[in-house]
């Protein structure tokens, strides 16, 4: 089976590997007897945590159609890279995926079997992994939506009309973002090029993030009401009659999940991360138990936002929402983001600046997407995140550490083609006492020196093959990598604008090398 499958390593002086979109594509139409003249698939990328010193970038892709089931044998997975979540490894790394995927979507059709069937490419992924392809800042910075161009300080503005962020003037596009990055002072949030070419208005939210960073948002400020309660009790009787601290935890217990709280070494509040089947048990559990842990004169506000964001959830991830018009569904969504902001005179957590991105996302964008491609169940984030669980199980028990991204693509690729029939059991051949003494170490160490070295030469630009400068298309760098390239040939400049830089570099370098 090893042999059969077309793997490549990834370039960049790190362990990872790759398989062809458009081979992957073809396997899975061989197998199925009617073939649709139009096939969407989504294409997603997350990073996981490993083990304490390592991290992993997944992307995978799957189809999206009605028979679909949110199932991680439903994925099929493209590359992994032993890296975090950064813009120059992911640009490094993962170049001849993004290529291919570019490729794909620019000419919107595939070739199979004489025909040409028609390919709608999708992306998705967590908020991170989405601003890092689209070449933006983090979530803490001043124009932090990946689908449109509103300020921080204008999130909280609920009177815009449903549609406001998606017309021409404020929403993303691809062209503008490429064109932002190649100028010198920054606009919008712009940091780098895009990585991938896909349109914003085909990234879709991924409903399991939006469900945990909203979530987050409120049991921190449940857990910040709890905290001054006591405090205030305290203060008053001078003794606490009662810990509405550890009466919560106990509450959130008793909804059937695992939690704690407890404060870190920097002083901060911290608490369990749940899983997304844990969350939805205490979203839909919890609220009827908050009596007296809470302010009394918040706790209906409070208790009744709980309830209205389970609903909201509930209905976007429901074919229900696919009947209901664009504007009932951000007027749904906004009156839960007034009551919201309608408790930040008397509680704290709830102000303007709390209104975080997946909160504008969900006021203004989810409506947009759900009248265009239907319920956000579809493209739920959760067969991608238990793709990494996988993964994670096989880098631990399958690897052998040296070559861990290539071992784990391929334990999984055999995984893919074998979920639907199991495979016979091997037989084992004794091993002579020689082979455990002295043997196994030749063979380990001789594995590990070409490793070593097949990952030293997939780098992207091997030194056997310089790049000729006259081949280096320089209207494509930005500000900042023209004056890098012409720092490297000696000339210093305090130019700024790119099409006097893109003039130098001509008239130096390319002319010297002519």
């Amino acid at each position: 089976m090893n042999n059969n499958l077309e793997i490549c390593r990834t370039p960049g002086n790190t362990p990872g590997a790759y398989v062809s979109l458009r081979t992957e594509l073809r396997k899975i139409m061989e197998k199925r007897s009617n073939i649709p003249e139009n096939i969407k698939i989504k294409i997603s990328g997350d990073g996981t945590k490993v083990s304490r010193i390592s991290n992993y970038v997944v992307i995978s892709f799957s189809l999206i159609d009605q028979s679909a089931k949110l199932s991680s044998n439903e994925q099929v997975v493209l590359a992994i890279v032993k890296t975090s979540e950064q813009y120059d490894t992911l640009d490094t790394c993962f170049s001849p995926v993004f290529r291919e995927i570019n490729e794909i979507t620019s000419a919107g059709e595939i070739e199979f079997q004489d025909r040409k069937i028609k390919l709608e490419v999708f992306f998705g992924g967590d908020m991170k992994f989405l601003q890092i392809c689209l070449g933006l800042g983090s979530s803490t910075g001043e124009f932090a939506c990946p689908w449109c161009k509103i300020p921080k300080h204008e999130r909280c503005d609920t009177t815009k009309v449903w549609d406001y962020y998606h017309s021409e003037d404020i929403k993303r596009t691809i062209k503008e973002i490429t064109d932002l990055s190649k100028l010198s002072k920054k606009q919008f949030g712009v940091k780098h090029k895009p990585l991938i070419i896909i349109e914003p208005s085909h990234i879709v939210p991924d409903e399991l993030h939006l469900l945990l960073r909203i979530f987050d948002v409120l049991l921190r400020n449940l857990i910040d009401d709890a905290t001054d309660k006591d405090v205030k009790e305290q203060a008053r009787t001078r003794k606490l009659a009662k810990d509405n601290i550890t009466e919560l935890v106990e509450k959130i217990r008793s909804c059937g999940v695992t939690f704690a709280i407890w404060s870190s070494k920097a002083g901060d509040t911290d608490w369990t991360s749940l899983t997304g089947n844990a969350v939805k048990k205490v979203l839909r559990n919890l609220p009827d138990k908050l009596f007296f842990i809470i302010h009394n004169d918040t706790h209906e506000d409070t208790v009744q936002l709980w309830k209205d964001f389970s609903a909201i959830y509930d209905f976007i991830c429901s074919d229900l929402c696919e009947t209901k018009d664009a504007h009932s569904i951000y007027t749904q969504c906004k009156q839960w983001v007034d009551k919201f902001l309608s408790l930040g005179d008397k509680r704290k957590g709830y102000a303007k600046k709390n209104i975080t991105p997946y909160i504008h996302c969900l006021l203004y964008h989810v409506p947009y997407f759900i009248v265009n491609y239907g319920s956000l169940r579809k493209f739920s984030g959760q067969p991608t995140e238990k793709v990494n669980d996988d993964i994670k199980a096989i880098h631990h028990k399958k690897t052998n550490r040296y070559d861990c991204a290539m071992d784990a693509l391929t334990v999984r690729k055999r995984i893919e083609a074998n979920h639907n029939s199991g495979r016979e059991k091997r037989s084992y051949n004794k091993k002579k006492s020689e082979y455990w003494e002295d043997e196994i170490r030749l063979i380990r160490s001789r594995r590990k020196l070409t490793i070593c070295a097949a990952i030293k030469d997939a780098d992207v630009i091997p030194a056997s093959k310089p790049c000729l400068e006259h081949e280096i298309d320089v209207e494509n760098f930005t500000v900042v990598e023209i004056k890098q390239k012409l720092k490297d040939h000696g000339v210093a400049t305090k130019i700024r604008k790119h099409d006097k830089l893109v003039q130098l570099y001509k008239d130096t370098v390319l002319q010297n090398h002519s």
